[in-house]
């Protein structure tokens, strides 16, 4: 059927490489010249964006392309429409969205703009993005896949060059 990564450790890393390259893609450049307060609101919109546009029209993200991989439909062996990698990334939206809520209600909290205040903020920020990373990873070494591919109907393959 489709050629898949045989050691899922392999898989794992690949995979892990391809969203550190991707977040750093898209939130690097915002976070540099973003306001304190939408920080996390804005990489958030962008990264789906992001994903939801590069995997429904190419297959594959940046990061993905630069380790070799590429999401198909897993009926098909097509890259996923709009609709599939929407579904995909559904998962990804509420961990993200979640992260973004838990920063965007640390500004009303009234100790001022302190280096404490900001230090909170990005603590509570990176807490959360390392629980969806470790969940992801963790869905990776146990199946294979993540829940967004198995929701999808999708599944991440070596990218024939």
């Amino acid at each position: 059927m489709y050629r898949v990564i045989a050691d899922v450790e392999t898989h794992l890393i690949a995979r892990t490489g391809a969203a550190l390259i991707d977040a750093a893609v898209v939130t690097l450049p915002v976070a540099l010249f973003t306001p304190m307060g939408v920080i996390s609101a804005v990489p958030v919109g962008l990264l789906l964006a992001y994903r939801l546009v590069l995997h429904s029209s190419c297959g594959w993200t940046v990061g993905k392309r630069l380790v070799g991989l590429k999401v198909i439909d897993r009926g098909t062996g097509r890259k996923p429409g709009v609709v599939q990698a929407a579904k995909r990334d559904s998962w990804y939206l509420a961990a993200l969205l979640a992260m973004a809520v838990a920063e965007l209600l640390l500004l009303f909290i009234p100790t001022g703009r302190t280096v404490g205040h900001l230090l909170v903020t990005y603590v509570v920020g990176a807490s959360t993005v390392v629980v969806v990373c470790a969940l992801y990873l963790f869905e990776i070494a146990r199946q294979g896949y993540t829940d967004g591919d198995s929701f999808a109907g999708t599944v991440v393959v070596p990218a024939t060059r």
